[in-house]
């Protein structure tokens, strides 16, 4: 659907409250639509504020009561409903005004309360008339017969079971009474809704009397006779007492947040507003058959909007038969949501929704009125009752685990063919024995085998059958499905059946797969009250005047969270079945109010009936507030190890003045204070917490706060590294780990050798591994600390390349699954797996399931020896195997056990996931990475494979590996032993790498191109470089360079010298003798 807001918003030129719910309602379901057909787009005159008071040629004023207020609404009705609706659109247009806020993509239906699917129309829930058309002069065309305000979608069981029972009190509220899992009652006379929603039936029975009934004068298109006692049957049978009774109703239920945002869409979409959704008082005003009633408090505007830390003023104006009246007093219903002060003003205190009451004597009765304030983004509606499920998944054929344990009930499975998979005349059974709770819905997610598949899926509850179904997997789901789809077994006739659960699934034609069972469930169970409160504990009334009374139960989630009430004294004050209590004379009463779940528990108010109190006083039993203490006074928390504390603000005062507080803190830098009086330190220092009383903002208490840090600081760091280096390789900061002495890892060090990249000089000769330390290179905070590494020369890889090729006949299995080991083939590598020998068309294939081939083993093909690095995998599939099926490869540089390593959850036993080869796709995998030991298994079903061939690499004859061989020792005389190896190598490589060797600069290169010159320039060798000769020149001889002559060389050398010595002294020795 479209977006409310981008559609709609900017046509109405601002009319922001007025339009739906505004800004406040759209923002929290934006991708709503509300683009039907008969939208009012084009009317923009529909602010609410003025709807009822100038918006229209008629108009609602503060004389008006009784008939002529009902006339008025009556005409007001018929000039703003400009747009009819066809019962057809109700299916479109109840996805916008009964969407469920929390899922906007559900609704909410009427009598449960459940949030369902929108788009399961007619299958879950339907359209219900609240106003039956069996008691109405109207069918389902266009007018009263498909008003979208009365119109409400239900569940289609409880919709069928209500059918046409006219509205009235159920005089015992027992279980066989009760409709399904709602709390409303019916017997063959009377159907009553349950207590939160009865204001929702009795404003919508009052709008349509109002907009639709011919006893209303006015001008009409769609009237009709109706008449309220076909739809509301009392004891008495007169009309008043079944106004009476929709007046308690409207009172007991008020407007809620979801029922306001409801009124609002339809408003939007038809034009009119149901009037006693926006301003419950008209319903008094008009049935109620003592004048003094027929008077009240109006607030031009039933809903405001107001941002966090802002002001609005909205007060309230005495409506109708007034004779005498008092002040005008407000209070708020949520004052942590929203405040208000004595003169109406209205400031938004949290996110949320409050309502705002205005109570004023008039007549000398109390006088009720209110109207929302949507603070920020608001808030979500109450009474939603969804379900909660429990999710039932096998994990092998005798296995299955369920998402939780709601009390004592064991889960058994067994499946004779696999874990999720039935082949013809296969079985499984899932029982969950004692299941606790009340079954609200069930389904099973299968699959079929293609368009095959059949079989037969029953269930059983409590030992009685509660489902079953036997044919094709299309004529059991709907459909056939090669993926899991939910197949619905939910039995609404036994929807309430709770106990053990037995679920069986037979196949037998062709595959039927299951994967899980869903079982829905509602959370009512049954906890009976212990004691009830009642609000309040005592009261002054005086005659006339009225009061609701309210009940809190222990425990808190009682079930039945109903009463009686009763009067020990009705000559002084009386209470109706709602527990709204009237003065009749001076006196005391007590008032009793009794649990309906028949456990005995009550509670009890005491009714004081005095003399009319003069203009000046505040009405009876309003709190007042006198102090407000806070516990602790003083707070010690410590940045270190003490972050957070708790503060409880008690608010002392009279007639039990609420104990909500604001919050707030004299210094956010050193602590910060959440709504719930948690403390949470920021800084070092002392501030102030100051709790302010939402009942009287000029009455607070405060705590001190004292803050200190008592963190360690850190006098020592060290630094490792997870890594072994080679020559050649450069060591960076990024490799390195440094941590203090507290064992903070530390950030933002320095590392003084940088880059530096490791010599010859830095490890031993034959690559034993060398310490390399870096002394007092790594810096941080003037703490300085040394860094050791190993460091080792790489060895020269001789290795060739190989093939090993896994046959059946390697295997040495035959025609059942079994287990081999040990099987060598061409390399050094040792294979084991499990599986068995496919024979069809006279094949002599592997055959490979991605199921447990036994209660042991899984099958699949692995390596328990190394026969070098892999390179590639190569799959030849026998012709049986069915398009699509995937083989997957795992690798791993450790050695597999069995095949059941592949299946197992933990990483480090089954491997790394290389790649796979599907059927009919490729036949092949290049593995990248360095991996020793290889895994295989099938990933979809049963397959046949003639061979598996798997290549391991050889040494790369490169020229990095040239210069491993020629630098791997420091010995003596290499040049001897070494050289004409080396050459070979060399010759053998590619021209490419060759000229790479001769000309690259790079440290291990040109180190190994030297010592090589070196050797051969000692032997006189000459290296063939491409097409010509390469002839190595005479150059100094580095450190790494051999000592080139042995003992015979010096020998030589040492008597050449003396024979010039002795040449040379006899010379001069003659000369001399001459002279």
């Amino acid at each position: 659907m479209k977006k409310f807001v981008s559609k709609i918003i900017g046509p109405l030129l601002g009319a922001t409250l007025a339009i739906g719910i505004g800004v406040s309602i759209d923002s929290i379901n934006s991708n709503k639509a509300a683009e039907v057909n008969g939208a009012v787009s084009s009317y923009s005159d529909r602010t609410q504020s003025t709807y009822y008071t100038s918006a229209f040629s008629h108009k609602v004023n503060s004389s008006q009561y009784g008939t002529t207020l009902l006339n008025t609404l009556h005409e007001l009705m018929y000039d703003s409903h400009k747009s009819y609706n066809t019962y057809a659109e109700l299916w479109t247009y109840t996805k916008e005004t009964d969407y469920d806020i929390d899922n906007p993509d559900n609704i909410i239906l009427l009598y449960s309360r459940q949030s369902v699917d929108g788009n399961e129309n007619s299958n879950v829930w339907n359209r219900e008339h609240v106003w039956c058309q069996s008691h109405a002069f109207y069918t389902t065309g266009t007018g009263a017969g498909s008003d979208l305000h009365h119109l409400r979608p239900a569940s289609t069981n409880y919709n069928s079971t209500r059918n046409n029972t006219p509205y009235g009190v159920v005089a015992s509220h027992s279980e066989s009474n009760r409709m399904g899992d709602t709390d409303c009652y019916y017997t063959s006379g009377y159907f009553e809704p349950a207590d939160y929603i009865k204001g929702d039936v009795a404003r919508i029975l009052m709008y349509m009397y109002t907009h639709y009934s011919s006893s209303v004068s006015g001008t009409s298109t769609y009237s009709g006779t109706l008449n309220i006692t076909d739809i509301v049957t009392t004891s008495s049978g007169t009309a008043q007492a079944a106004w009476d009774l929709l007046m308690d109703w409207n009172e007991l239920d008020p407007v809620d947040y979801q029922e306001m945002i409801r009124n609002n869409r339809c408003a939007y979409l038809l034009g009119n507003y149901n009037p006693y959704i926006d301003h419950p008082e008209f319903a008094r005003m008009i049935w109620d058959d003592t004048s003094s009633q027929q008077a009240g408090l109006f607030f031009q505007t039933s809903y405001k909007t107001v941002n966090v830390g802002s002001t609005y003023t909205n007060t309230a104006s005495k409506y109708g038969n007034v004779s005498s009246s008092g002040d005008i007093t407000y209070t708020s219903d949520n004052p942590s949501v929203a405040t208000v002060n004595s003169s109406g003003v209205v400031t938004g205190v949290s996110n949320g929704v409050a309502r705002i009451k205005a109570r004023c004597t008039i007549n000398g009765v109390s006088k009720i009125s209110y109207h929302f304030v949507i603070v920020g983004s608001g808030y979500t509606p109450k009474h939603t009752l969804n379900a909660s499920g429990v999710v039932y998944t096998p994990t092998s054929k005798t296995t299955a685990v369920a998402s939780e344990t709601l009390g004592s009930e064991t889960v058994t499975y067994n499946n004779t063919y696999g874990t999720s998979q039935l082949t013809k005349n296969n079985s499984l059974t899932l029982t969950i024995s004692n299941f606790p709770k009340t079954i609200s819905s069930f389904k099973l997610y299968m699959k079929s085998n293609g368009s095959a598949g059949s079989g037969t899926v029953s269930v059983t509850v409590g030992g009685s059958s509660y489902y079953s179904k036997t044919g094709t997997f299309a004529q059991i789901y709907g459909s056939y499905s090669t993926s899991f789809v939910p197949v619905d077994i939910t039995n609404a006739s036994a929807s309430k059946k709770t106990g053990t659960i037995v679920i069986s699934i037979s196949a037998t034609v062709n595959s039927l797969f299951f994967q899980k069972a869903v079982i829905d469930y509602s959370e009512r169970t049954v906890t009976k009250a212990t004691s009830i409160s009642v609000t309040p504990s005592s009261i002054s009334l005086t005659p006339g005047e009225d009061n609701f009374l309210t009940t809190s139960f222990t425990p808190s989630n009682t079930t039945l969270q109903t009463v009686t009430w009763s009067s020990s004294n009705s000559s002084v004050a009386t209470v109706n079945r709602f527990g709204l209590v009237r003065a009749i004379a001076k006196g005391s009463a007590t008032i009793t109010a009794t649990a309906g779940d028949g456990n005995g528990a009550t509670g009890t108010t005491t009714i004081n009936v005095v003399d009319e109190v003069t203009p000046d006083d505040p009405p009876a039993g309003d709190p007042t507030v006198t102090s407000v203490t806070v516990s602790p006074s003083t707070l010690n928390l410590d940045l270190y190890n003490n972050l957070t504390g708790n503060l409880s603000a008690t608010v002392n005062g009279t007639n039990s003045p609420a104990q909500t507080v604001n919050w707030s803190t004299g210094n956010s830098g050193v602590a910060t204070v959440n709504s719930s009086g948690v403390v949470t330190a920021v800084g070092v220092g002392l501030t102030t917490i100051t709790a302010q009383s939402t009942v009287d903002n000029s009455k607070t208490g405060q705590a001190t706060i004292n803050v200190t840090d008592s963190t360690p600081v850190a006098s020592s760091i060290s630094a490792t590294v997870s890594k072994t280096y080679y020559v050649g390789d450069v060591i960076t900061s990024s490799d390195i780990t440094v941590t203090d002495n507290l064992d903070n890892s530390i950030d933002g060090f320095t590392f003084a050798n940088n880059n530096y990249q490791f010599t010859y000089s830095d490890a031993s000769s034959g690559g034993s591994l060398t310490n390399k330390t870096f002394t007092n290179s790594i810096s941080y905070n003037n703490m300085t600390c040394s860094l050791t590494v190993q460091v080792q020369r790489k060895e020269y890889d001789s290795s060739t390349a190989v093939s090993d090729e896994i046959t059946r006949e390697l295997t040495g299995v035959g025609t059942s699954y079994t287990s081999w080991n040990n099987k060598t083939s061409n390399s050094d590598a040792v294979y084991a797996g499990h599986c068995m020998k496919y024979t069809t068309n006279n094949s002599d294939a592997i055959q490979l399931r991605s199921t447990m081939t036994s209660s042991t083993y899984y099958s699949g093909v692995v390596s328990t020896s190394s026969g070098g690095t892999l390179e590639s995998i190569v799959i030849s599939w026998n012709s049986g195997t069915l398009d699509g099926r995937i083989l997957s490869i795992y690798g791993k540089n450790s050695a597999y056990s069995t095949p059941n390593d592949l299946w197992s959850n933990d990483s480090a036993t089954q491997g790394t996931l290389l790649g796979s080869i599907k059927k009919g796709t490729n036949t092949s995998l290049t593995i990248t990475g360095s991996y020793t030991y290889i895994g295989i298994r099938s990933a979809s079903g049963a397959m046949y494979i003639d061979s598996i061939t798997i290549n391991y690499a050889g040494g790369n004859n490169d020229a990095e590996n040239l210069a491993n061989f020629v630098m791997y020792e420091d010995a003596t005389n290499q040049c001897l032993t070494k050289l004409d190896d080396a050459i070979e190598i060399f010759e053998g490589q590619t021209s490419s790498e060759r000229a790479k060797f001769m000309t690259n600069n790079g440290y291990v290169i040109s180190t190994a191109r030297e010592r090589l010159n070196a050797w051969a320039t000692h032997e006189g060798k000459t290296i063939t470089y491409k097409d010509g000769d390469y002839i190595v020149s005479s150059r100094a001889i580095s450190p790494f360079n051999d000592i080139i002559k042995n003992d015979s060389s010096i020998t030589i050398v040492i008597i050449i010298s003396l024979i010039g010595i002795t040449a040379i002294g006899g010379y001069f020795f003659l000369r001399h003798k001459k002279s």
